[in-house]
C-alpha cells in the first residue's frame, strides 16, 4: 500500500488498490488476499469487509433484484459498510454489499467499489467540485482525464441500465431522494401556543447509563447521544474520574444503548453535532475542552481518582456510523483549555460554524475573557477569532448558548467568582454585535449550569440550574422553568403538570422525535440536593403544540 495523504477532519490514511484510492481511519487494516479480495478490519463489527475486484466499476450483479439490494440515496450499497474520501470539496462513499464476509466464489458484480480519488472525487484542475464545462452523471465518460466521483443518481442510472439489458426487464423503484432536513430544524413551528406542558418519566429498556452531571449530549440520527460527565457517590464525595462511556437514547422505542466508549472521560465539555463532509453524508459528534483529573504523579496520562482537575483543549470527533473516536485534526489557533464553556453551532454562507465563548481555566484559576471562537468543521476546519462590536456579556462560565432564527445567538445565566447572572445577551451574527436586551415580564432568578432549549427560531425554554447561597458557603438549586420570548423580549412561567423531576444542575435537555410523530424534551441527569448523581429519564411535551 502507499500512504498519500491525511485528511484533515481526522486521522485517515489512504491506500491503493488496483485503480482505487482509499481512505480509512487509522487504525483500520486493509490486506488483500492471494485470490485478490479486499479485507478491511478493525471496525466496529466482528466480521471483515471483503471486496471484489470487478472488470466494470459501475455492473451492480443483475441477480440482485432492488427489493434484495436497495440503494440508499447515500450512494452506498450498505450504510455499515462504508468509508469516505478526505474531506476537502467532496465526500465520496466506498460501498460494499453486505455487513458480512463475501463468497469468494461470487461473480462479478456482487460488490461495487466506485471509484475514488485523493481530492474528493474532483479533478486536478482550478475548478471547484461540481462546477467546470463537464456535466457527469455518475459514470466516468471516455473524455473524461479524471471522472467524476460516482454520485448515488449515478450509481442508479448505472444499476439500471444494466438491469434493463437482460430479456426481462426488473421493475425498478424510483431512487430515494437525498435528506434535505437540516441539522439545525427547531423542534415546534412558530404558531404553536407552548404554554401548557407536562412532565412524564420515561420508561426505558436496555442498559441505563449511571448517574452522572456535567455530561454533554445532543440529537443526532433521531437519537440522543450522552457521552461522559462526572459520577458521585451516594456519600456526596467524587466518585471515578470523569466518566468515558457514550450512549444512545431512541425515543421512539424507548431504548438505550451503550456504543463505543471514548479513549478518556471529561466533564463539563461540550458535544455538537457537525456535517462530516460538505455533502452531509456524515454527520458527527464534535467533542470539545472539558475538565479532567489528573494523573497522581501530575503529569498528562490516565486521570486518578481524587487528582486536581485539569482543563482541556482537546477535541474528539465520534462517527456513528463506525462507531469510531477520533482525535480531531484542526488547524489555526484552537482557543485555550476550558472547562464550563458555552458552545452553539449556525450557518452562514451555507457553512456550518461552531462558536466557542467563555469557560474556566483551571491551571490559571480564573474565568477566561469574553472572546469567541469559530471552527468551520465543513471546509478547513480552521480556527479563528471573529472580530465583534458592542460590549460583550462579562467573563463567565457555565452559561448556555443558543441558536434562534435569523441569524442570532442567544446566550444567558452562567457565573463568575462573585455571582450568577439572569441578564439576556444577544449576538447578532450578521453584523458580529453584541446586545443586552432589557426583558420584561416574569423574569427567572439568576442561574447557572441550567439547560436551554429553542422551541420555534424565536422562543427559548431554560430549566434548571443552581446559584450561590446568600452567605456564599452554598448552592440553591432551581427546579424551575422560563421561556423567553425574542419577539416581544418578555418572560413567562410555562403551566406545567405531571409529576416534576428533582430539582438539577448539569444535566442535559434535548429535542427528540417520539412515537406518532410527536416531539418532546427529555431531560437527563445532573446533580441535585445532597450531592447526589442523577440517572433518571423524565420527558416534556407541549399539550397545545
Amino acid at each position: 500500500s502507499r500512504v498519500t495523504g491525511r485528511s484533515p477532519f481526522a486521522p485517515m490514511v489512504q491506500f491503493t488498490y488496483r485503480d482505487l484510492v482509499i481512505s480509512l481511519p487509522s487504525g483500520v487494516n486493509a490486506t488483500v488476499t492471494d485470490e485478490g479480495v479486499l479485507e478491511i478490519r478493525g471496525l466496529s463489527r466482528a466480521a471483515p469487509i471483503r471486496m471484489k475486484p470487478c472488470d466494470d466499476e459501475r455492473v451492480i450483479s443483475s441477480s440482485c433484484t432492488p427489493s434484495e439490494r436497495p440503494l440508499p440515496a447515500s450512494g452506498t450499497l450498505h450504510k455499515r459498510a462504508r468509508t469516505t474520501a478526505p474531506l476537502g470539496c467532496g465526500s465520496v462513499p466506498l460501498s460494499s454489499v453486505d455487513g458480512g464476509d463475501m463468497d469468494e466464489s461470487a461473480s462479478c458484480g456482487e460488490a461495487v467499489a466506485p471509484p475514488v480519488y485523493p481530492n474528493g472525487g474532483c479533478s486536478d484542475s482550478d475548478e471547484e467540485c461540481g462546477g467546470g464545462e463537464q456535466a457527469h452523471d455518475g459514470c466516468p465518460s471516455d473524455d473524461d482525464e479524471h471522472p467524476a466521483a460516482v454520485t448515488s443518481q449515478g450509481l442508479w442510472n448505472a444499476a439500471k441500465a444494466v438491469l434493463d439489458e437482460g430479456a426481462e426487464k426488473a421493475e425498478v423503484p424510483p431512487p430515494v431522494p437525498p435528506p434535505t432536513a437540516s441539522l439545525h430544524a427547531f423542534p415546534f413551528p412558530p404558531e404553536a401556543p407552548l404554554r401548557r406542558w407536562e412532565w412524564r418519566p420515561v420508561e426505558t429498556i436496555g442498559p441505563t447509563p449511571p448517574a452522572r452531571w456535567a455530561h454533554c449530549a445532543a440529537a443526532l440520527g433521531g437519537k440522543m447521544l450522552v457521552y461522559g460527565g462526572e459520577a458521585l457517590s451516594a456519600a456526596g464525595a467524587d466518585g471515578p474520574p470523569q466518566l468515558s462511556d457514550l450512549h444512545a437514547f431512541d425515543a421512539a422505542s424507548g431504548e438505550w444503548r451503550r456504543c463505543q466508549d471514548a479513549p478518556h472521560g471529561r466533564a463539563w465539555h461540550t458535544g455538537t453535532v457537525v456535517r462530516g463532509s460538505l455533502d452531509g453524508s456524515s454527520d458527527i459528534f464534535l467533542v470539545f475542552g472539558g475538565e479532567a483529573a489528573r494523573s497522581a504523579g501530575g503529569a498528562k496520562g490516565k486521570a486518578a481518582a481524587g487528582g486536581k482537575p485539569q482543563s482541556l483543549s482537546s477535541m474528539l470527533s465520534y462517527d456513528p456510523e463506525f462507531e469510531v473516536w477520533y482525535e480531531a485534526v484542526d488547524r489555526g489557533h484552537r482557543p485555550s483549555a476550558r472547562s464550563g464553556h458555552a458552545a452553539c453551532l449556525h450557518e452562514q454562507n451555507d457553512a456550518s460554524r461552531l462558536l466557542v465563548w467563555g469557560g474556566f481555566s483551571h491551571s490559571s484559576r480564573r474565568f477566561l475573557e469574553p472572546e469567541l471562537h469559530e471552527l468551520v468543521p465543513t471546509n478547513d476546519w480552521a480556527w479563528r477569532r471573529p472580530l465583534t462590536a458592542g460590549r460583550p456579556p462579562a467573563g463567565c462560565a457555565y452559561a448556555s448558548a443558543t441558536r434562534l432564527s435569523g441569524g442570532r445567538v442567544l446566550f444567558f445565566g452562567g457565573n463568575d467568582a462573585e455571582c450568577s447572572f439572569a441578564q439576556p445577551h444577544l449576538l447578532d451574527l450578521a453584523t458580529m454585535e453584541w446586545t443586552s436586551p432589557a426583558a420584561s415580564g416574569e423574569v427567572p432568578r439568576p442561574r447557572t449550569g441550567h439547560a436551554a432549549v429553542c422551541l420555534d427560531g424565536e422562543r427559548v425554554l431554560v430549566y434548571g440550574g443552581w446559584d450561590y447561597t446568600a452567605d456564599g458557603e452554598g448552592f440553591d438549586f432551581r427546579d424551575d422553568a422560563a421561556i423567553l420570548d425574542t419577539r416581544s423580549w418578555s418572560w413567562s412561567v410555562p403551566s406545567i403538570q405531571g409529576p416534576p423531576p428533582a430539582c438539577r444542575v448539569g444535566h442535559s435537555l434535548v429535542s427528540l422525535p417520539t412515537a406518532g410523530d410527536g416531539r418532546a424534551l427529555f431531560l437527563f441527569g445532573g446533580r441535585t440536593e445532597g450531592d447526589r448523581g442523577l440517572g433518571d429519564l423524565f420527558a416534556l411535551s407541549p399539550l397545545d403544540h
